[in-house]
């Protein structure tokens, strides 16, 4: 008995920890965007605009009572680089 009970608590906290790390993960994802002027990453975001935005249904997921529904936002990026300082425009499409 408890041989079972063990077994199924490490597949407990390897389930949660496998969760926790998907999670994290997909928090954690960044853009990155390059100085045109002096190719640095060290770009801060001052401020965006919403130029429009869309449903999206991802290829092969979702349920038929619409459970995997996506907002899609394009956006008009106001960025400056703190190397040179130099300040750009940039257009990106976020999905959320």
């Amino acid at each position: 008995m408890l041989n079972n009970s063990g077994i199924f608590i490490i597949l407990l906290v390897v389930f949660f920890g496998i969760l926790i790390f998907n999670i994290y993960t997909k928090v954690r994802k960044k853009e990155i965007h390059e100085c045109p002027k002096c190719k640095s990453t060290n770009v801060l975001e001052l401020g965006h605009e919403t130029k429009g935005s869309r449903t999206v249904i991802p290829n092969g997921g979702g349920s038929p009572a619409g459970g995997d529904v996506r907002l899609q936002l394009d956006l008009d990026l106001e960025l400056r680089c703190k190397d040179c300082g130099y300040g750009f425009r940039k257009k990106v499409t976020r999905t959320y």
